[in-house]
């Protein structure tokens, strides 16, 4: 124990999950070269006054799925399918499966359904650096499984 504990709980940082156990499935394909995914819920809120309160409340009316994407340039199928097609909805897996054991709780997938981009990088490069493409998206729906 340090001296500063005063024995409260902490944090042990090996029950931390790394993110270089997360992978992507694009409609039950692994894609090898994702480097960054999330998929998170805004929620829609309405303001309701209250009486004798300072602060107003504030009531979920609804939600909207939002994330995005960051992969390594390896070849342009994926941003011709974009261009071509930009109606065309996905479905994603995320999936952490970090295989040490002190982080099984951290284990997760989630299946992210109606997934549509909100642009596609027709191209781009910096003369020095790898290529890396960052495209933002919505979805419909998801799933714990």
């Amino acid at each position: 124990m340090g001296a500063y504990d005063r024995g409260l709980p902490y944090m042990k940082p090996r029950e931390v999950a790394r993110g270089m156990y997360g992978h992507v499935y694009d409609d039950g394909e692994f894609m090898d070269n994702v480097t960054e995914f999330e998929a998170r819920i805004k929620f829609k809120k309405k303001e309701v006054e209250r009486a004798n309160a300072f602060m107003d409340g504030n009531r979920i009316m609804g939600g909207k799925g939002e994330g995005k994407i960051k992969l390594h340039l390896t070849n342009a199928e994926f941003m011709k399918r974009l261009s071509e097609d930009p109606d065309r909805e996905y479905t994603f897996i995320g999936d952490v499966d970090d295989p040490d054991p002190m982080t099984a709780s951290a284990n997760y997938k989630v299946v992210i359904n109606g997934v549509n981009f909100d642009e596609v990088p027709i191209h781009q490069f910096k003369v020095g650096e790898t290529i890396e493409i960052d495209i933002s998206f919505t979805f419909d729906d998801w799933e714990w499984l």
